[in-house]
């Protein structure tokens, strides 16, 4: 299999190949315009002269300690804020700007919980307000919330739980536009769509003033911006290349990246030569009586189908005859034109495929679970239900019966950290799932699937343009066009066996 290989090329153009309908433009890479973000408030917690740590920002409110909040020095990070929950404890930074759903921000900090885990208080607040009632923003050991008391707006994401074991981590939101998303050590773990307006909140570290709800650990690093950081300077924090004042406030797109589409294929070609069809379905890869892939039924689209005769879950699958390296931000998506079937389950699905114990698997289900994925991240952080029904994606449910054309589309977001990868999940332009990998290959292939569950059930899935597109860098840009098949002597070559 041919691994795409990085390039240095900026506002160059890729390679091109065209032959029998397989497309890969050739296409000039042109860094889009930056956004900015600002840095509202930056609290390195290094001392507190007469009980006032500074905020580096100037102008900005400074983080008055209460209680017996103090500077204390840690092991791995040096000094940093020691917050103990006892009743009074907390830092007060002033106030943010009032947030509403069309408002950016990205708030970043180091944490490490030194109390009891599960606390004996959920509601703690680590940082952000809980009062007043009428809106708070607050990150808990358990969730980050953007809320009201009624609820009339309830805008949280479940987080992954701090708890003591984990030590020292790096945590953040992104706020751009509605949506807000939360990475954990630089890897993103979830997300919600805002709604409603939170005015003027004060800011706090450890607890609330009126309300309490004091927290037992150590913050470190504490910043605001008032716009959404790019996703590289969030994973340059948390892997300790970049600070709060370092960390680039520019990049393509700001926190939603621009990508430079490379490639095409809109399935021309009569004898699939981009793809390798295969038998692999979610849950076994064997041969189980589907038809083979078809691009001549309906010209220009891939069928993928047929009457299974084993159970459970074996597949009528294509793989792209290519491996990509998990170096930069790279977009994949597919029109799925149709599904329908017989039987008791079927299924079509995009998947990012590492190896066996390592992918993502996008899907709509009929008979079992509607739009759903599985996440395998053997030996990582990643694995979230990796076989059967998989995870319901319930702002789906409303579309589980729509059966005709839909985009399919997964961001592929590498922290340039060995194994961590982000990846996040769209159905027609729209976010819908995000999912996180620690352990995940340096190279993946993308798997276009039909599958029917049981025996006697049938199957047929139809797809159409599917497209390749990356962020483009000006350090280093993965020549994917290029490392494609290639054209020699008229025939497409390409290896056959996985790396």
């Amino acid at each position: 299999m041919d691994v795409l290989s990085p390039g240095a090329l900026v506002n160059r153009p890729i390679c091109s190949l065209a032959t029998q309908g397989l497309l890969a433009f050739c296409v000039s890479l042109v860094l889009a315009a930056p956004s900015r973000a600002d840095l509202y408030g930056y609290w390195p917690l290094d001392a507190a002269p007469g009980g006032i740590s500074p905020n580096t920002v100037g102008g900005g409110a400074a983080a008055t300690l209460n209680g017996a909040a103090a500077i204390a020095n840690d092991g791995t990070r040096g000094p940093v804020l020691s917050l103990n929950g006892s009743g009074g404890t907390y830092a007060a930074a002033g106030s943010l700007p009032s947030i509403t759903p069309g408002t950016d921000f990205t708030w970043s900090f180091w944490a490490l919980q030194t109390q009891p885990d599960p606390p004996s208080e959920p509601n703690d607040v680590i940082l952000g307000n809980r009062l007043p009632d009428a809106g708070w923003i607050k990150f808990t050991p358990t969730n980050f919330e953007y809320r009201d008391i009624a609820p009339t707006f309830n805008s949280g994401i479940d987080i992954p739980d701090f708890t003591q074991a984990q030590g020292w981590t790096h945590n953040a939101v992104v706020k751009t536009g509605n949506q807000m998303i939360f990475y954990r050590n630089g890897i993103a773990t979830g997300f919600a769509i805002a709604t409603g307006t939170v005015a003027s909140p004060p800011f706090y570290m450890g607890g609330d003033a009126a309300a309490g709800e004091n927290w037992g650990g150590l913050l470190d690093d504490v910043a605001v911006w008032t716009d959404a950081l790019p996703r590289s300077s969030i994973s340059g924090i948390a892997r300790g290349l970049y600070t709060p004042t370092t960390a680039p406030t520019t990049g393509p797109g700001g926190g939603t990246p621009v990508f430079s589409e490379l490639y095409l294929d809109q399935f021309d070609d009569p004898v699939l030569s981009a793809w390798i069809p295969t038998t692999r379905g979610l849950e076994n890869n064997a041969p189980a009586g589907y038809n083979p892939p078809d691009v001549t039924t309906n010209p220009g689209r891939l069928t993928l189908g047929g009457t299974t005769n084993n159970q459970y879950w074996y597949g009528n699958t294509v793989q792209l005859a290519a491996d990509l390296p998990n170096l930069l931000e790279t977009e994949v998506r597919v029109d799925r034109v149709s599904l329908s079937g017989s039987g008791t389950a079927y299924r079509s699905s995009l998947w990012i495929f590492g190896d066996d114990g390592h992918y993502l698997h996008f899907s709509q289900n009929v008979g079992e679970n509607g739009w759903s994925y599985n996440a395998n991240d053997a030996g990582g952080i990643g694995t979230n239900q990796p076989t059967g029904s998989g995870v319901n994606i319930a702002s789906l449910d409303g579309l589980d019966g729509s059966l005709g054309e839909h985009e399919m589309k997964i961001v592929i977001s590498p922290t340039g950290e060995p194994g961590d990868v982000s990846m996040f999940m769209y159905l027609d332009s729209q976010l819908v799932a995000i999912q996180g990998f620690s352990n995940f290959p340096d190279t993946y292939t993308i798997l276009l699937t039909g599958q029917a569950r049981a025996a006697g059930d049938g199957v047929s899935a139809v797809f159409d343009d599917f497209r390749i597109a990356q962020v483009p860098e000006p350090s280093t840009l993965a020549l994917l066009a290029c490392a494609l098949p290639v054209v020699v002597g008229g025939i497409l070559r390409c290896r056959k066996g996985r790396r």
